[in-house]
């Protein structure tokens, strides 16, 4: 069992960082909470703009890191675009190999969806976060959250949002819409039967967000989810979630929404695997059992 977060290696699996100084921003805010950074590896340019380095750089700077001496967790600098090449880089050199150091936590969001869902369905830890560059814009309670893990991980925090219906339980999913619809219909897609799904987006517009849901639906993606919860959907018209709880209902699922799970300033900790309920009538998802 992992005591504490002490030393993280950050990592750039899919896109480079445009601001360094919100990565310097987030990496100050680790470092005073005791924590020893370990900056992401530098990588030649890659011709495609928006990939931070070459497939093959990525998926090996991801490896190293979870199999680097003396580092506590691995965590992604940013989101953006490029991890599922980064996965297919990953099937070239042997695909059980994001499961290295099964104990290490993999924590990320958005574009990161792909990759904690690859390790979680290997059974290595993956927890559902805010980036590097998300850090130091945090709202006090995620950070104060934020900070009580670091020193407990194994004490994930209850989500408090708004009210739905119905009561649920089951292992959480995690992850961004986009990308869990990217995933369906491959190898990486996650089984949800018996689970809980907690989604998020940012800046699509309602019927984007349709398209992806009845896309997962219309697969079979979503027979036998338990539970739909849903995160922030920031940069999005109220149209969005209107259109994610008209799904909810659709499908006859217990759901609840808002919670402080997504791209904005609250961003709390989710461990994808966990046991959670969902009380869609009090509005919270509370973990139950640590793996």
């Amino acid at each position: 069992m992992l005591a504490s977060i002490r030393t993280v290696r950050i990592v750039l699996p899919s896109s480079p960082v445009p601001d360094l100084a919100m990565l310097d921003a987030g990496m100050q805010w680790l470092q005073t909470q005791g924590v020893q950074v370990r900056p992401p590896l530098p990588f030649d340019a890659d011709p495609i703009a928006h990939l931070a380095g070459s497939d093959m750089h990525r998926a090996r700077a991801l490896l190293d890191a979870l199999g680097e001496p003396g580092v506590d967790a691995i965590w992604c600098g940013r989101g953006g675009s490029g991890a599922i090449r980064t996965l297919m880089a990953l099937d070239e050199i042997g695909p059980q190999k994001i499961a290295h150091g099964p104990a290490r936590p993999l924590i990320g969001l958005s574009d990161a969806t792909a990759l904690l869902i690859a390790r979680h369905k290997l059974g290595a830890r993956a927890i559902h976060g805010p980036v590097i560059t998300q850090l130091s814009r945090l709202d006090e309670a995620s950070k104060s959250t934020l900070a009580t893990w670091l020193d407990r991980p194994n004490q994930l925090p209850t989500l408090v949002g708004r009210p739905g219906t119905g009561v649920a339980e089951g292992a959480l999913v995690a992850g961004n819409l986009a990308i869990l619809s990217s995933l369906c219909g491959t190898p990486d897609q996650p089984p949800l039967q018996g689970a809980l799904l907690l989604i998020e987006e940012v800046a699509e517009p309602a019927y984007r967000v349709d398209r992806m849901l009845a896309q997962l639906a219309r697969s079979g993606a979503f027979d036998g989810l338990a539970g739909l919860a849903l995160g922030t959907f920031e940069s999005c018209q109220p149209s969005v979630q209107a259109c994610v709880i008209d799904w909810a209902q659709r499908l006859a699922l217990p759901w609840c929404s808002d919670l402080p799970v997504g791209h904005g300033n609250a961003c709390h900790t989710l461990q994808l695997g966990m046991t959670y309920r969902l009380d869609g009538v009090e509005g919270v998802v509370r973990p139950l059992i640590s793996r």
